[in-house]
């Protein structure tokens, strides 16, 4: 509320009616007001704790260069699916094992493991060597579950589906979104390598993660910034 007073002209609040209880019958509720022709859309997670000063561009050059892909998603760090692209690449040593795999232990479970991945980032950053960190882009099976944290869409593709009363979207958002809409469609999701982004915790990992220095961290690098 406080941006939203402080910057009337860049934040719209949208109040989804029917709001209850139930966080992610909430979330999923957004998504209808997000349908607006000749509109792209960026979703970022509300603990998104970094972002790559090129990314939004990246994001949008990559979304209309690929119209064929049902959604884009930035390059997240923290993110298991991501970190296995990058664990392939080289960018994390092999001390922990990420799997390609939304819902792999290591990647998206282990609260010790996500705070070694922002440490190892974070290291990157305070010596200015992210590049390394920007992969090519690539290109998700369908039906593939992963983790939304940073995505980008056409508001024209919501427009020609009616899904925003179906019980599987209401209660399994993400899920529906990634493993049966690509399904439904024959679109998959792409990821843009460069869009680099640092998503903070997964439910799984954010006592540990709260306990920590990182936030404070990745605060006093965008101060500086």
């Amino acid at each position: 509320m406080d941006l939203k007073r402080r910057r009337p002209d860049k934040v719209n609040l949208v109040l989804a009616p029917g709001m209850g209880k139930d966080i992610i019958r909430n979330i999923a509720k957004f998504w209808q007001f997000a349908v607006e022709e000749n509109t792209i859309y960026i979703r970022f997670d509300d603990d998104i704790a970094w972002i790559h000063p090129d990314a939004v561009e990246r994001l949008c050059e990559t979304r209309l260069s690929h119209p064929e892909f049902w959604l884009i998603s930035g390059n997240v760090i923290n993110n298991a699916v991501c970190d296995h692209h990058l664990q392939v690449a080289g960018i994390y040593d092999t001390r922990y094992t990420f799997s390609d795999s939304a819902e792999c232990p290591q990647g998206w479970k282990d609260p010790e493991a996500a705070e070694w991945k922002h440490r190892s980032f974070l290291s990157a950053l305070s010596e200015h060597d992210v590049d390394s960190w920007q992969l090519p882009d690539y290109q998700l099976d369908l039906g593939k579950h992963f983790s939304i944290n940073c995505l980008c869409w056409l508001g024209d593709d919501l427009r020609d589906f009616e899904f925003f009363d179906e019980e599987r979207f209401l209660v399994y958002e993400e899920p529906f979104m990634t493993k049966e809409m690509t399904h439904r469609i024959g679109r998959p999701v792409l990821v843009a390598g460069k869009a680099l982004v640092a998503h903070f915790a997964f439910y799984t990992q954010r006592k540990h993660l709260d306990s920590t220095d990182l936030l404070e961290r990745y605060r006093s690098i965008a101060e500086v910034q």
